[in-house]
C-alpha cells in the first residue's frame, strides 16, 4: 500500500533506492500526488521479451507527504513523525 511505503520512507535516511517493481509502482503513485520527490526510470522492454525496471531513487518526502502521514498514519506513528519534523 502506498501509505505504508510513505511511512517507511518518512522514517528512512535519504536518499533511498527501491528496486522491487511493486514498490516502484507504489512510488509512482506517491510521486503523482506530490508526497515524495523521486527519480523513477521508465520501464523498458528487454531483449529477452520481458519488461525490465531499473531502480528508483527517493530524494525526499515533501511537506504534503508529512502532513498526510500526520493525519492518516496510525496514532503511534503519527505522533513520532510530528515530533521528528517539528510540526
Amino acid at each position: 500500500m502506498p501509505m505504508q511505503l510513505l511511512q517507511r520512507l518518512a522514517e528512512a535516511e535519504m536518499p533511498v533506492t527501491l528496486s522491487d517493481p511493486a514498490e516502484i509502482h507504489q512510488l509512482r503513485i506517491l510521486v503523482a500526488v506530490g508526497h515524495v520527490f523521486a527519480t523513477v526510470p521508465l520501464p523498458y522492454y528487454g531483449l529477452d521479451g520481458r519488461w525490465c525496471q531499473e531502480a528508483a531513487t527517493v530524494h525526499c518526502v515533501t511537506a504534503l507527504g508529512f502532513k498526510v502521514l500526520r493525519y492518516f498514519a496510525p496514532a503511534d506513528k503519527a505522533s513520532t513523525i510530528a515530533k521528528d519534523r517539528g510540526s
